[in-house]
């Protein structure tokens, strides 16, 4: 009887015979017959050729397995957005870095570092109003950043959003985040809303805590003095700042700022005095027709020279005195006497007027409740009361824009 031939699967390829079996590289499936040993010799064939097929198996498992990998490290590992960004945060390369910041976002919406990167990339962008979202998000999730919180404030003090830089404030001052910065910071929002005496004190405790803070503290303080008036106190300060560090930029600022406050102190002095001495010629001093003028036939004329010289004289004494806040006070006193050289007795007068302007500024937009009086004597020929007036009524000032 004719004996069968098995058929086998073997891999297409190269290979090597052995023993009637085909060992082949991995590749394409293939068919090929296998010659059929003796039944002895297949059993004694087939315990060979187990451990042998399970050798291959193994073989072609490694190498499908080691594909990925291999391709892989080809390929390298995906960059990370968040450490690409700050790579371009730190080259000052802020738009590539906002945009890697973006993506790292959106892959982890929830990280606070993410957030508190793309807020600060915002931020010296000057984009301060997109930095406002991501700088809150990383105070407010978790975890809270504390850098966070103090660059949240410094935003919202430059977008003049006092209130709500007011509420950071506190909550700083009760965790006890960076305590100087927090001072500072505290001072810059206080002198903006015109609270000088506040801003004062936070400036004094931002340099109390951190000695690094004393050269920017003095500075901000004589600015504080400045602007509420206060110009001896300032120009010691800004003498002060100078002090610290004559050379810095810092230094330089206050220098002109010292000079600029010993300037306002003599323009601004609370005493003022104006003596004038004018020359005048009047052709019509009598306010009169021509004499012998057809157009008045029937005006019976006053005789009298109708032009002469005259001299008019004035003198002014104001009080300006410096008041704290927005308090504002001003009165003067002028005493005005006109000379004539002709028909002075009749025509001479002289006037004294006082004036008072209590007030309050509110910035560029200033409220004083004036009153004046006027007291004129004239000659006729011995100098006579000739009038007297009153006014009462509010005075509004406005700053314009400037040009």
């Amino acid at each position: 009887m004719r004996s069968k031939r098995p058929v086998g699967v073997v891999f297409q390829g190269s290979f090597l015979h052995r023993r009637g079996c085909v060992i082949c590289a991995p590749g394409t499936l293939a068919l090929a017959e296998l010659t059929a040993p003796s039944k002895r010799k297949e059993r004694f064939t087939m315990k060979k050729r187990l451990p042998t097929a399970m050798i291959q198996l193994l073989v072609v498992l490694l190498f499908v397995v080691s594909l990925p990998a291999a391709t892989f490290g080809q390929t390298g590992t995906p960059p990370d957005p968040l450490k690409e960004g700050i790579r371009e945060y730190q080259a000052d390369n802020y738009e590539e870095a906002v945009e890697f910041f973006k993506q790292a976002r959106q892959a982890a919406p929830d990280s606070t570092t993410v957030a508190f990167w793309l807020g600060m990339a915002y931020k010296q962008q000057n984009n301060f109003k997109e930095a406002v979202g991501p700088l809150s998000d990383a105070v407010t999730k978790t975890p809270p950043l504390k850098e966070a919180l103090v660059e949240l404030v410094d935003i919202l003090y430059r977008l003049e959003r006092f209130d709500e830089a007011a509420k950071w404030i506190a909550v700083a001052e009760k965790e006890k985040i960076y305590p100087a910065k927090t001072a500072f910071l505290k001072g810059m929002i206080l002198a903006k809303q015109l609270k000088y005496g506040e801003a004062v004190e936070a400036f004094e405790k931002s340099k109390s805590l951190d000695k690094t803070y004393t050269q920017s503290a003095e500075f901000q303080i004589g600015l504080c003095y400045m602007l509420d008036r206060k110009y001896t106190k300032a120009s010691d300060r800004f003498r002060a700042a100078v002090t610290q560090d004559p050379l810095s930029d810092l230094g330089s600022f206050a220098r002109r700022y010292q000079d600029l406050v010993e300037d306002r102190q003599w323009i601004e002095r609370p005493l003022r005095l104006t003596l004038s001495a004018l020359g005048q010629y009047d052709t019509n001093m009598l306010t009169e027709p021509k004499k012998n003028d057809p157009r008045y036939p029937a005006i019976d004329l006053r005789g009298g020279k109708e032009d002469s010289y005259a001299m008019l004289n004035t003198l002014r004494m104001d009080v300006v005195p410096t008041l704290p806040g927005g308090w504002l006070f001003n009165a003067s006193y002028a005493g005005t006497w006109n000379l004539h050289q002709n028909n002075a007795t009749s025509y001479d007068i002289f006037a004294n007027t006082l004036s008072v302007a209590p007030g309050y500024s509110f910035g560029r937009v200033a409220l004083n409740l004036a009153g004046n009086y006027t007291h004129i004597l004239k000659r006729q020929p011995v100098y006579r009361e000739y009038s007297q007036s009153y006014s009462v009524g509010p005075m509004i000032r406005i700053i314009g824009p400037t040009l």
